[in-house]
């Protein structure tokens, strides 16, 4: 499907929507998405958070800092659960 066609049928959706509530919704999300060029999470993290992860990452090259899968889900089963 070429971008006018996508264009063409979400309009047509949009126009049929009666839903001020949705509408708003749909609008804060092309917004969002619209600041946010390339869509990822990494640009919407603060610095210390970005700390962190590349702190985690470079942590994780070292087999003795890591913890088996089933030993986490096992831990923090609890939360799991609904």
């Amino acid at each position: 499907m070429s971008i006018t066609e996508v264009r063409s049928k979400f309009h047509r959706l949009i126009d049929e929507v009666e839903n001020p509530v949705l509408l708003e919704r749909f609008l804060e999300i092309l917004e969002q998405s619209s600041q946010n060029k390339d869509s990822k999470l990494w640009n919407t993290l603060a610095s210390s958070e970005k700390s962190e992860v590349l702190k985690s990452y470079e942590e994780s090259k070292d087999e003795s800092m890591l913890i088996a899968h089933e030993e986490v889900m096992s831990k923090y089963s609890k939360w799991r659960k609904k």
